[in-house]
């Protein structure tokens, strides 16, 4: 396997696993928002 392929391979990995740990905190963030408004 070529260090490229592998390179691109741990890139996207961790990239979808940041946005999804983002999403979570941001769907957090909105919920805490959202019961100081209310």
């Amino acid at each position: 396997m070529p260090a490229r392929v592998c390179f691109w391979t741990g890139m996207i990995f961790s990239t979808s696993s940041f946005s999804r740990r983002f999403r979570k905190k941001s769907m957090i963030s909105n919920s805490l928002i959202g019961s100081e408004y209310r």
